[in-house]
């Protein structure tokens, strides 16, 4: 894991991968989920994370594909569910079928 430094006494390690995108909503309607949101909708620490740009799933480097395989990923939901929980238990059924 990489470790983030706040300053010289306390360093945070980063966790996750915020990937903003678009969703399609219960009312079908689409909408785009910004990476502000989706950090605030996880409701994790802004500094745990590494922020995607939102054209990432057009557009990914090897660097981008590495942090998707190496940290739990935290992106758009059509079915509204935003708990680490599911979060952490799609990252691990990934990382079963690799």
């Amino acid at each position: 894991m990489e470790v983030r430094y706040i300053d010289q006494d306390e360093a945070v390690m980063i966790k996750y991968v915020i990937i903003p995108g678009s969703v399609i909503s219960k009312d079908g309607d689409e909408h785009f989920i910004s990476s502000i949101m989706l950090r605030k909708l996880y409701d994790v620490n802004p500094m745990e994370c590494y922020f995607l740009p939102s054209d990432v799933r057009f557009f990914q480097t090897s660097y981008q594909n590495e942090l998707i395989d190496k940290y739990i990923t935290l992106e758009p939901r059509e079915d509204g569910d935003y708990s680490l929980e599911r979060a952490k238990a799609d990252f691990a059924r990934r990382k079963l079928t690799e």
